[in-house]
């Protein structure tokens, strides 16, 4: 850790001299809300040649710095300090990796409780050592892989009732459509992180999420054009899930950016566990099964089937939502992202390769959502594929965590 602070102060000096200062003993600045503490005898003469290389591709980056000021230092250098040294005088034995894990988020709640509203104080309190607008965040991104259930299930029940026999055929054009207006949504939601809040990014996009439900009214009429709409609302909304994974790095420091990658970690394992628990419950409730007549092809069991479901992603998406578009404590509500240049993308060749890389699994997705399909003509039973997902699901929670452990005990 102590090599890549040196590394990046050298770096930071080359681009940003005049933040240079050479008389004290600590340094400081923030990237979107973000503190660092640096040692000051980390100079250009502590980089090696192969960060001396990295500095210049980063001015020919940034050479459009000062129109779009991303860089910014939150705290003053001296009040920084003091804050450190006040720790260390309260308790000797203090864990240094705990102290700079408390100064964002301390700083954010010293700055809300003067000149913030009660419920942007509030957010910026912790709750089991995260901060509660996290916690929303981290409610929000769950609620992805259940909106996902949801609106696959309900657009195939619309669509595979209207007299469609190939199954095959309904799913190919409800995947196509998602993955259609997914692809629109995800450049719009990224110039909107341009200029709007990001908490009123991530409130709109939960609440968003709430159109699905009133396509679970008893009694709708099955329609191919209802359950494209439905996949529509599904994958421009889905395309903002991302947002909830890189807004979940404000308030935590740089120096201590580790922790807040562990908590992505056990955030991803939650909606890896969650995505096949609720396959287990669709598969469990078989919604495909039961039968409608002809005057109400969809029967209202499937719409009470589902209702659970709809039920959590109400949960997850309707407080949080509200809260987030009321509210927001320090980047929340004052950061932006930063523009890009299209003409990076040539000076980035590990970004080309891990686009050709999704680009080419991108195009197995389709035919490996088919196993279930594959298994049933092999003699599957539903009542066995689900108890096959509860249980995969189950052990993949497992085995990640354990797995999680011996990485990071490795690593201490």
């Amino acid at each position: 850790l102590r090599e890549w602070q040196r590394r990046l102060l050298g770096l930071y000096a080359s681009v940003r001299p005049q933040y240079q200062t050479g008389h004290s003993r600590m340094r400081s600045f923030g990237v979107g809300g973000s503190f660092v503490l640096l040692p000051a005898d980390a100079s250009d003469g502590s980089m090696s040649a192969s960060s001396g290389d990295e500095a210049s591709e980063s001015e020919d980056e940034l050479e459009d710095g000062d129109n779009h000021e991303f860089l910014k230092q939150e705290l003053a250098e001296d009040e920084l300090t003091e804050k450190v040294k006040g720790k260390v005088r309260a308790d000797k034995d203090a864990d240094i990796d705990k102290i700079l894990e408390s100064i964002g988020s301390e700083a954010v709640l010293e700055q809300e409780s003067e000149s913030g509203t009660g419920l942007s104080v509030w957010m910026a309190r912790e709750t089991l050592q995260i901060a509660r607008v996290h916690w929303m965040v981290i409610l929000g991104y769950l609620a992805n892989p259940v909106a996902d259930s949801l609106a696959f299930s309900i657009a195939s029940e619309l669509g595979g009732r209207t007299g469609w026999r190939d199954q095959e055929y309904i799913g190919m054009v409800l995947s196509t459509t998602n993955a259609v207006a997914f692809a629109v949504g995800a450049p719009v939601w990224a110039l909107l992180c341009t200029f709007v809040q990001p908490r009123k990014l991530l409130g709109t996009d939960l609440l968003l999420r709430l159109l699905l439900l009133p396509f679970l009214v008893p009694g709708i009429p099955p329609s191919p054009v209802l359950a494209c709409i439905v996949m529509v609302i599904n994958g421009l909304t889905a395309s903002a899930s991302l947002l909830f994974i890189v807004f979940n790095f404000m308030i935590s420091i740089q120096a201590d950016i580790s922790h807040a990658a562990v908590r992505l970690g056990f955030l991803e394992l939650a909606r890896c566990t969650v995505s096949w628990l609720l396959m287990g419950y669709i598969l469990f409730a078989a919604p495909t099964n039961m039968h409608g007549t002809s005057r109400q092809p969809l029967p209202n069991s499937v719409c009470a089937m589902l209702a659970p479901v709809a039920l959590l992603l109400l949960l997850l998406t309707l407080a949080p939502g509200m809260l987030l578009l009321r509210a927001g404590p320090g980047p929340y509500r004052d950061d932006r992202m930063p523009g890009w240049d299209l003409r990076n993308l040539a000076k980035k060749t590990s970004f080309l390769v891990l686009s050709l890389c999704d680009i080419v699994q991108s195009v197995g997705v389709y035919p490996a959502g088919l196993y279930l399909s594959w298994m049933i003509a092999n003699g599957w039973s539903e009542g066995a594929l689900s108890r096959f997902s509860l249980l995969f699901g189950l052990l993949l929670g497992l085995c990640t965590g354990v797995w999680a452990a011996i990485l990071s005990a490795a690593t201490m």
